[in-house]
């Protein structure tokens, strides 16, 4: 059985976090950005996207109808299918609006609304399950297996909310699929074009998010762990952090206050060139 299942590094590499929505006064909303089921590694700012984040928000807002904005480019099937599934008990009404990527487990997720929004210049992106999986011939064949059912029961889910037939959907899915706004509208999998009014975007100040989400994504081609991902990660983010010289108190802290304004200058001398040298 695979034991975990991957982000697609294709949807990673595309997706452009800094879109955000512009919420109407006095609506309802959820905002899913970031990865699916799991931690943004990017950003220590940023929640993980999960079912218990979902339900707690809609305990929140009770009987009234709520709008999911969407920019995702998915993560954790399993838990893509419990957000969809506890999206689908909200009795008053769920809008789905994808404001730049719902792709993979977010694409499941965006088939919760009874009316599924999209930009024009948005995307979903569809595909069969992706994971990472270690062992002998018969575990392999165990995992292809388990991975076949995991792909049916997604392209299930497609054919209801499209009207699509199965040799359709599971061409979209073999053929790892980017849809427009417009394509994805005709396709039946989303109901209308949302309006270009409704996205800005946010400004992070983040610089190195394009950089970390690249490295990622050749780490998952490449095959290493998630755990192990994470640590070069954050090595990569602190490598990038502004470099903090030490006091000239902790190098010699007996100087006389002669010797420590020389020391001062001289490292704040040294500082400046290895800056100018980055």
């Amino acid at each position: 059985m695979p034991k975990a299942f991957e982000l697609n590094p294709r949807a990673l590499e595309l997706w452009n976090p800094s879109l955000a929505p512009i919420e109407k006064e006095g609506e309802h909303s959820i905002t899913l950005t970031g990865i699916v089921g799991d931690e943004w590694p990017y950003d220590e700012n940023a929640r993980p996207l999960t079912v218990a984040r979902v339900d707690a928000a809609l305990r929140s807002i009770g009987d009234n109808p709520v709008t999911v904005y969407i920019n995702s480019p998915g993560g954790s099937m399993f838990e893509g299918i419990a957000i969809y599934n506890r999206l689908s008990q909200h009795k008053a009404g769920v809008t789905i609006k994808v404001l730049g990527l719902a792709g993979s487990a977010a694409s499941v997720i965006a088939m919760a609304g009874q009316r599924r929004e999209i930009g024009k210049t948005a995307f979903l992106f569809v595909h069969n399950s992706w994971t990472i999986a270690v062992g002998n011939r018969h575990e392999m064949h165990q995992c292809a297996a388990a991975l076949t059912e995991f792909d049916q029961a997604m392209c299930d889910l497609y054919m209801d909310t499209s009207g699509q037939t199965q040799e359709q959907v599971t061409e979209w899915m073999d053929g790892e699929t980017y849809m427009s706004g417009r394509t994805a509208v005709e396709s039946g999998l989303m109901t209308h074009l949302l309006e270009d009014d409704e996205i800005t975007t946010s400004v992070s100040g983040k610089s190195d998010l394009p950089a970390a989400r690249k490295i990622e994504a050749a780490l998952i081609r490449a095959g290493l762990p998630r755990s192990e991902r994470r640590k070069l990660i954050a090595d990569f983010k602190a490598s990038l952090a502004p470099m903090t010289p030490p006091t000239p108190e902790a190098l010699a802290p007996a100087l006389s206050a002669d010797a420590f304004s020389e020391a001062s200058a001289e490292i704040e001398n040294i500082m400046s060139f290895l800056q100018d040298q980055k």
